[in-house]
């Protein structure tokens, strides 16, 4: 299998990911770098062979007066392209699924959870956070448009292998809710993040979205003084 054909390769923010702001000031550039997540196809063939720029903007309150302040990524690569074929899984590293572990844990200790309710993992990668639910009786339901969500499915969980979105949840549970919604790391891969956010709300039964990935960025972009 040879070189793959994705167009457009590379998309250039010229407003906020989050706000809309034009106001976009750099930070750092790291200059032209390949795709990590990519790997060689079995016969050695790279997938992608272009290298895409790395450079980090503000929007800049400086600028313009309602700006938010995200630090953020320049240029987009679309996802198609990030996940057509993906290599990282959470289960092989003890401290992540450790991590995983964790936030189920707290996930129950946090919400009443019973039997028939649904816990939806956006991003499930090979299912190790599903697989960390004790509660019994749960439908679990993993969104994730990798290869490597296939993995989930085996497992035995209800996998949506798609982008997630109100439409892609409806197609598992067409008029279900979902008690308790997971996201692991996957805000700084979104275009749209609102847009994202709203499907949230539209799905969510009123229990509480546990968000950890975004919230650790947060931290640390805090501490780091971005």
């Amino acid at each position: 299998m040879g070189a793959q054909t994705f167009k457009p390769i590379l998309v250039t923010r010229s407003t906020c990911r989050i706000c809309g702001s034009r106001a976009l000031s750099p930070v750092v550039s790291l200059g032209d770098q390949y795709i990590g997540g990519v790997l060689a196809s079995e016969d050695g063939e790279a997938f992608i062979k272009r290298r895409v720029p790395l450079d980090l903007v503000r929007c800049d309150p400086s600028k313009d007066e309602n700006a938010c302040g995200l630090v953020q990524m320049r240029h987009t690569v679309p996802p198609k392209v990030l996940y057509h074929k993906y290599y990282y899984q959470s289960g092989i590293n003890q401290s992540m699924r450790d991590n995983l572990a964790g936030i189920a844990a707290l996930a129950e200790s946090s919400i009443e959870l019973n039997p028939g309710d649904i816990a939806l993992d956006i991003g499930c990668n090979d299912g190790t956070l599903l697989s960390s639910y004790q509660t019994t009786g749960l439908r679990l339901l993993g969104i994730d448009p990798s290869d490597v969500a296939l993995m989930a499915r085996e497992k035995g969980f209800k996998v949506v292998n798609d982008f997630f979105s109100a439409r892609a949840f409806k197609s598992a549970y067409p008029e279900d809710k979902a008690r308790v919604i997971t996201q692991i790391s996957m805000f700084y891969d979104l275009e749209d993040s609102p847009c994202v956010c709203g499907g949230h709300r539209f799905q969510f039964a009123g229990g509480r979205d546990l968000d950890f990935g975004a919230k650790l960025f947060a931290d640390h972009a805090q501490d780091e003084q971005f």
